[in-house]
């Protein structure tokens, strides 16, 4: 069985510039064991977490340090000029899979599905914000 969310990619809330693309995954577990996984993959590599990547309005470059380390691990990061939303869903995707393979995260087509971050905190008085901010300058 597949499990179905959805990773919003700039302004999800609207609280901002307002401007989104919406990206449908599956993984092998339920979103709550998805988060999990997300936030030890963020405990673990924080200088790799897709939240601090092009996060800023305006920001659509990816630092050279942080861009040399996911280069090195294999993120599928291309040349700085191609980086886009749907490259950053995929850099959300590959930094997943990569704090736990076992997830199996892959990009879906299907819609009306849950979205990677949240409103609020969980239980445990955590969120997960947005990622790629930056990327709209219109």
């Amino acid at each position: 069985m597949r499990y179905p969310f959805r990773i919003p990619i700039g302004d999800w809330s609207k609280d901002g510039h307002g401007q989104c693309e919406w990206f449908t995954a599956t993984a092998a577990v339920p979103i709550a064991k998805v988060r999990e996984s997300f936030f030890a993959t963020v405990q673990k590599f924080p200088d790799l977490d897709p939240q601090t990547i092009c996060c800023d309005y305006g920001n659509g470059v990816i630092k050279k340090e942080v861009r040399a380390k996911l280069f090195k691990l294999g993120a599928p990061i291309g040349e700085e000029d191609d980086f886009g939303p749907e490259e950053m869903a995929d850099l959300v995707i590959w930094f997943l899979n990569y704090g736990d393979p076992s997830l199996d995260v892959k990009l879906d087509e299907s819609k009306e599905t849950p979205m990677l971050p949240f409103y609020g905190f969980d239980k445990k008085k955590r969120h997960i914000r947005s990622f790629g901010y930056g990327l709209f300058t219109d």
